[in-house]
């Protein structure tokens, strides 16, 4: 059953401001999370892993005794990740929608990102939670997240395409995946970390915004209490500050994974972590080339961590010529003090 809206959040604009309120963001591991198996021979089939259908599928109790929406469970899922997508949303009998909107969401529907109101004891649900090598066993393939609200598709669908879209310094848009896993670990490190800007994605126009999102690459879900339409912070973050913020976390993340390994190389019993910062410190003076950046490294350790912290070193280093050239010279002056630079 799916869903047309024409309606286009970018030409919107700005909510009017309601009175704030702060509420903090929890990040809750889900530990002993297994997939969905084919469960031959089982009378009553699982939906979801035991473990996550409370907080998929539980419903809290009335609020103050009035009745509230029942809470709303959403994934967010790429069509490139999984082939046929939307011919198997098609056949769901569940309601979506595309997240891109006009020839967009025709051009690029094979790889869009498309947002479903999950159904407990619906097959896609289950064929979403099962591993395998099968077309329609989605675990394995990472399609994307979830989140629960009280919204409608609607009004999830309109909140959720602000994200889809990031603005570079530039002013120049990308597409971004917010959905990825790069994406979930900069939301948990952002969240974890109370980085303002995270807020954003709980933050709506309406007053059923987001209570939680489940991060299934690292089984995390972040939460948050009722905020209100606006909070504090959300008056003046934007959704470009928040999925920037993002973008900074993961290149920050895949810069440490990236000087990590070289520091391996450099020798698996060293200290990873002084050596990461030196190798981080030259990274952020505009070593970027590996081999360059590995090279430095045995010389840095093998001086036992006292090369770089020399004035003289440290005037080529944040010096204004090429970094070729001043690799060249730093070479030559480790040469000069008789430090070697052998990986052991």
């Amino acid at each position: 059953m799916k869903q047309v809206d024409d309606s286009d959040v970018w030409r919107q604009g700005p909510a009017a401001p309601k009175e704030p309120t702060e509420a903090p963001l929890v990040v809750r591991e889900i530990d002993g999370v297994e997939p969905l198996g084919n469960q031959l021979g089982i009378a009553k089939l699982l939906t979801v892993p035991v473990v996550l259908r409370d907080a998929l599928f539980g419903q809290s109790d009335l609020s103050e005794g009035f009745a509230v929406r029942p809470l709303q469970t959403y994934a967010i899922l790429d069509a490139a990740k999984v082939m046929g997508l939307v011919e198997m949303l098609d056949s769901s009998g569940l309601e979506y929608a595309c997240l891109f909107t006009g020839e967009t969401a025709g051009e690029l529907q094979d790889v869009a990102p498309y947002i479903v109101r999950l159904e407990e004891a619906n097959t896609f649900t289950r064929n979403l939670f099962t591993k395998g090598d099968a077309g329609w066993q989605m675990w394995d393939r990472e399609p994307g997240i979830h989140f629960r609200s009280r919204a409608s598709l609607h009004e999830m669908r309109q909140h959720l395409r602000k994200f889809t879209k990031v603005r570079d310094k530039d002013g120049t848009w990308y597409y971004f995946r917010f959905w990825d896993r790069d994406a979930q670990e900069a939301m948990v490190h952002a969240a974890r970390n109370e980085v303002p800007e995270m807020k954003k994605l709980f933050i709506t126009s309406g007053i059923h915004q987001p209570v939680c999102v489940y991060l299934p690459s690292f089984g995390a879900i972040i939460t948050t209490e009722c905020m209100g339409s606006t909070a504090a912070a959300g008056a003046t973050i934007t959704p470009n500050d928040f999925l920037a913020t993002l973008l900074q976390i993961i290149k920050q993340n895949r810069m440490y994974r990236d000087l990590s390994a070289i520091a391996r190389k450099i020798d698996l019993d060293a200290d990873d972590s002084v050596l990461v910062r030196a190798l981080g410190a030259l990274f952020d003076a505009g070593f970027t080339n590996q081999a360059q950046l590995l090279q430095l490294g045995q010389i840095e350790f093998a001086s036992k961590f006292k090369f770089l912290e020399q004035p003289q070193v440290s005037a080529v280093i944040h010096s204004h010529e090429p970094r070729y050239a001043a690799f060249v010279r730093l070479v030559d002056m480790a040469g000069m003090q008789g430090v070697g630079h052998g990986a052991r």
